[in-house]
């Protein structure tokens, strides 16, 4: 646009428009895996749980025998 000689606020919005595309594409990559995160996230402290109950079970186990 520079060397079509633009008015600089014509650049300017050219700019910006470029940027704000290119911001978009970025979120949307970041954005992707979000769901799958989540998910795991928040299914995260019952496994936690499940392994704690497990080792105890098993440290009983262990005691009786």
């Amino acid at each position: 646009m520079h060397k079509k000689r633009q008015p600089k606020d014509d650049i300017i919005d050219g700019v910006e428009r470029k940027l704000r595309v290119g911001l978009g594409r970025q979120q949307q990559l970041l954005e992707s895996g979000l769901t799958t995160l989540a998910s795991i996230g928040s299914v995260a402290p019952y496994v936690g749980l499940f392994g704690t109950v497990w080792g105890i079970m098993n440290a009983f186990l262990g005691l009786s025998q």
